[in-house]
């Protein structure tokens, strides 16, 4: 006899609900920090913008006291001109120490796409971010995308709970899990709590200096406050950063953005 319940919390594991290619470029900035060569923006930008558009962006801005290169990738990303950010732009990611590999973590992978832009759209100081991708996708066909994505250094075709990375491995976890339900708890919750008790996120061991990953959550609003309470315990929430995503989406999925870093609290989530 089939079992129609473990059936249908099978198939919830294998949900893909894709970040909308544009919502994965703007949450670069959000983990890095943007450059722009001065003379290339004194000189080339400027003019490629043309003197109206360019003094509309700087007085956007000033006016939310946001930084200049934010409102200008940001433009670029809106007018699908990614030429441009790789012409102008650099960016540096610091999330663990400096002498170790930036490991970036997609545990949820589906084809790869979200981790894929890491390395694909903005150039980055391969001298000091050495980045290493890492996916793991469930479902076959998408995990053999991502096989094939020379971008991606690691990737397993595995149930998450199967997996085996080792411990502080993750600089940055990309967490938009398949919803459903896994033992009668929402996956979001189900996971996050899995990611903890294995203690994947980096952290430095140090109680007075502690120096934790940090973590990218793209979840609906009810599994944001269905993990309130885990995320406001083990993570530092960037409030300023938490945003719905693009009205086409947010209207199917009910989707937001949140950043946090992971604290000192999280080492006493593996005995509970």
């Amino acid at each position: 006899m089939i079992n129609i319940g473990n059936t249908l919390e099978s198939d919830s594991k294998l949900m893909f609900y894709p970040t909308e290619f544009k919502e994965t470029l703007k949450m670069l900035p959000l983990v890095g920090q943007l450059n722009i060569d001065y003379m290339k923006e004194k000189y080339q930008l400027k003019n490629d913008l043309g003197d109206e558009l360019y003094q509309k962006l700087f007085i956007k801005a000033t006016d939310k006291n946001i930084l200049l290169e934010y409102i200008l990738y940001n433009y670029f990303v809106e007018t699908n001109q990614l030429d441009k950010i790789k012409e102008y732009f650099t960016i540096h990611y610091g999330f663990s120490d400096e002498d170790s590999p930036i490991t970036i973590c997609d545990y949820f992978a589906g084809e790869g796409k979200w981790l894929d832009v890491f390395k694909s759209i903005i150039p980055y100081d391969k001298t000091k971010n050495h980045l290493y991708l890492i996916a793991n996708e469930l479902e076959k066909n998408r995990y053999n995308i991502i096989s094939q994505n020379p971008n991606i250094d690691e990737c397993t075709n595995l149930p998450f709970e199967d997996t085996q990375y080792p411990k502080n491995h993750a600089s940055l976890v990309l967490f938009n899990p398949p919803y459903g339900t896994t033992n009668g708890e929402r996956n979001t919750k189900y996971y996050l709590k899995l990611l903890l008790r294995r203690e994947l996120f980096y952290h430095n061991h140090i109680n007075t200096n502690f120096r934790g990953g940090k973590i990218i959550c793209v979840l609906r609003g009810d599994d944001i406050l269905d993990c309130n309470e885990l995320l406001n315990t083990y993570f530092c929430i960037n409030w300023s950063l938490v945003y719905k995503v693009n009205e086409e989406e947010y209207e199917k999925y009910k989707q937001y953005v949140l950043v946090a870093d992971l604290t000192s609290q999280a080492r006493s989530l593996q005995s509970s």
